[in-house]
């Protein structure tokens, strides 16, 4: 991608991004909510949001073979996933103008590379807009990005959980990580 495109991707996810998780956590103002994620699959075609709650979670972990682990990090386990990708029209039609031929292997891993790192850069600057903070202390919220279904999901999980929230946060998955045996 050149600069002029990442640039315009950036700006089109952080607007999208900003109403989605806006229609998507109004909808659930009568939970504490505490997880917030952009999420993509392996191929990087689109864009959605994620989130939790601790009534989620809590009912989650009541349930016969539940990991708690699992159920209050992963996006996958979270309540909330997906729906809301209506919201991604404008940045939608950027990544469909973007995407190389999926037989160019070298072009389509740049270009993988280029989505997930604009994913991660959206999701900072709403954390540092405050967008989250209406809803809990950044020491109670969980802000991340998911790949699912991608090899590189737990690489980029990771690094987000420690880049995107306060130390303390990111110092707690890495013992919850710890203790269940990740």
């Amino acid at each position: 991608m050149s600069l002029e495109q990442v640039h315009a991707l950036r700006n089109a996810l952080l607007a999208d991004a900003r109403n989605a998780f806006t229609a998507a956590i109004s909808s659930h103002s009568h939970e504490l909510l505490y997880g917030f994620a952009l999420y993509t699959d392996d191929s990087a075609s689109g864009v959605d949001v994620a989130f939790n709650s601790v009534e989620a979670f809590n009912d989650s972990v009541a349930r016969p073979r539940s990991n708690s682990f699992e159920s209050f990090w992963f996006t996958v386990e979270w309540k909330y996933e997906g729906g809301f990708a209506a919201h991604f029209e404008q940045s939608s039609r950027i990544i469909e103008s973007m995407m190389p031929n999926y037989q160019d292997v070298s072009e389509y891993d740049l270009f993988r590379d280029d989505m997930f790192e604009a994913i991660i850069y959206v999701m900072d600057k709403l954390v540092r807009e405050g967008l989250f903070v209406q809803f809990r202390k950044p020491e109670d919220s969980v802000i991340q990005i998911a790949i699912s279904d991608s090899d590189d999901n737990e690489q980029y999980m990771d690094r987000s959980l420690k880049e995107l929230n306060p130390t303390i946060v990111y110092e707690r998955y890495e013992a919850a990580r710890l203790e269940a045996g990740y």
